[in-house]
């Protein structure tokens, strides 16, 4: 009895220890989360960029098409996405993840235009949206799917979109991690910043016009919200879900681990009111 109790008081220690650093914010104002506990621990992680893949999920194809044509600016277009196993049969089988069976994300070349989406799926490991671009140029289209019997997986593309293409700008860290999005203050504190090691990030939400926090956060695919992460080449994707998953507000706490140094631009998704709100912020990663 006495060796299981000295295990659980270091299992306890560790988990202290690890949500010590979720920001100021937190520190602040000690807010309690009961869905903030061990097991929830669990529910965070960011793949597509991350982790090494085995030689069977190497062998999971996509195939991209546009049945009606290439897209145009301001037009929607239809996408045919076609999943195949490393034997080239259709990849039936799909786990649902967060209320979806693949969730795709767009971004433009200069990371301004973001979307997510999640296409039908037909059978036979196809899937069809309709899909509109806003401006013209080159977008990264992101697949994010999980095989069963297997790990989270993404699969990638780029179309050129015809159109009028926005003057190219250089994308810079945000001057500040805090703005106001849908009548909300939301602001961003992370423990620590580098490459490879695990970041825990805090997005705390305040009324706009009370400054009180905010406690009635829909639950959003399943979880009080996401986090979609770029990488400033729009080669390294990162879907990040939150380790409080059940939460109603006022804060939704991600970790995520970010592959190499650079600049990246978050996208995190939450809801209230049955409004998706996008909180978007960029952060240069030592």
């Amino acid at each position: 009895m006495k060796l299981k109790r000295s295990r659980m008081s270091v299992f306890i220690l560790v988990i202290a220890v690890m949500l010590s650093g979720c920001g100021a914010a937190a520190k602040e104002e000690k807010l309690a989360d009961p869905y903030l506990d061990p097991m929830s621990l669990s529910m965070g992680h960011a793949h597509g960029g991350s982790g090494a893949e085995t030689p069977a999920e190497k062998g999971i194809k996509a195939s991209w098409s546009w049945p009606e044509g290439k897209p145009e600016a301001g037009r929607p277009a239809k996408l045919r996405l076609q999943l195949a196993d490393g034997a080239g049969k259709p990849l039936t089988k799909l786990d649902i993840v967060h209320e979806q069976r693949l969730h795709l994300v767009a971004v433009s070349g200069d990371l301004r235009q973001f979307q997510h989406v999640h296409p039908d799926y037909i059978g036979d490991g196809s899937f069809e949206i309709g899909i509109a671009f806003p401006s013209g140029g080159p977008y990264t289209l992101f697949a994010d799917f999980t095989p069963s019997g297997y790990g989270a997986l993404t699969r990638s593309t780029i179309v050129e979109v015809s159109g009028e293409a926005p003057a190219p700008q250089p994308l810079k860290p945000s001057a500040q991690l805090s703005g106001e999005f849908e009548g909300m203050e939301v602001s961003l504190h992370y423990d620590h910043l580098m490459a490879r090691m695990s970041t825990m990030m805090t997005f705390t939400f305040k009324d706009s016009r009370t400054g009180k926090p905010i406690r009635d956060l829909d639950l959003y695919l399943g979880a009080v919200g996401h986090v979609m992460i770029v990488d400033s080449t729009a080669r390294t994707f990162l879907h990040v879900h939150p380790l409080n998953w059940g939460s109603s507000g006022p804060q939704a706490v991600f970790s995520a681990a970010f592959p190499e140094s650079g600049i990246y631009k978050m996208w995190g998704q939450f809801k209230r009111g049955g409004r998706i709100v996008t909180v978007p912020f960029t952060i240069e990663v030592p």
